[in-house]
């Protein structure tokens, strides 16, 4: 019984070594945005595309709403969700400047949980259900980072990341005032699993994406909005 349950331990740790260090963290490789888009800047799948005015952002996970600071500017709302078989490094969805950053902990940080993200997953999600609903005063929210940029043609724009519920696990690459090119990584997210970007809605000549597309597969660079130059 004993060495049943260590053998268990040990494949367990090996299982999270495995997708923090080396599954997770696979290079992106080379990037490119084509000129005049913005790209998605993860892979993943779409969850949601809708617009919303100026005002209070959301971004939703899993049925979940969290409050993401505000817009001042009417715009397309686009929600990617990775799942744990996707690199869960974010890159510059175009040339751009980080202005502002606003972050949320996790109600709580515990780093014994790092495996809660997978293991929810396959396991628990009945009892992690009852968990937050009857501890919801002690468990706020999801860890989430919302980052304000401008375009190289001075354009407002915001990306969403949202992180775990237990285990705050988002990294930066970069300080306000840092500049990216499209296709250049910004953060990973280790412990988490969306990525929103908000664009403001008539910036663009047409979108790329609509309604019909929600639950497709994108990979980071592919084209979401299109300026007046062709991709």
């Amino acid at each position: 019984m004993i060495s049943t349950l260590l053998v268990s331990v040990i494949l367990l740790l090996c299982c999270q070594y495995w997708l923090r260090e080396i599954f997770f963290k696979r290079p992106m490789g080379n990037i490119s945005v084509p000129e005049g888009c913005v790209a998605s800047p993860v892979d993943g799948s779409l969850v949601y595309i809708r617009e919303v005015d100026s005002g209070p952002i959301y971004g939703e996970k899993l049925g979940e709403k969290h409050y993401a600071g505000e817009i001042h500017f009417s715009a397309i709302h686009v929600g990617i969700y990775m799942s744990v078989f996707d690199r869960h490094h974010v890159v510059a969805p175009c040339d751009c400047e980080l202005k502002a950053i606003e972050k949320w902990s996790s109600g709580v940080n515990f780093p014994m949980l790092d495996l809660h993200e997978y293991i929810r997953v396959m396991f628990i999600r009945r009892f992690e259900n009852w968990f937050s609903r009857h501890l919801s005063s002690w468990i706020t929210q999801n860890e989430r980072v919302t980052l304000e940029f401008r375009d190289n043609e001075g354009n407002p724009f915001k990306m969403i990341l949202i992180g775990d519920k237990y285990v705050n696990k988002i990294t930066l690459s970069g300080e306000v005032g840092a500049k990216f090119v499209g296709g250049q990584n910004i953060a990973f997210i280790s412990r988490g699993s969306q990525t929103d970007i908000l664009f403001p809605k008539n910036l663009f000549e047409k979108s790329l994406i609509s309604q019909a597309l929600v639950g497709k597969r994108v990979t980071a660079g592919d084209p979401l909005f299109q300026k007046e130059v062709k991709c």
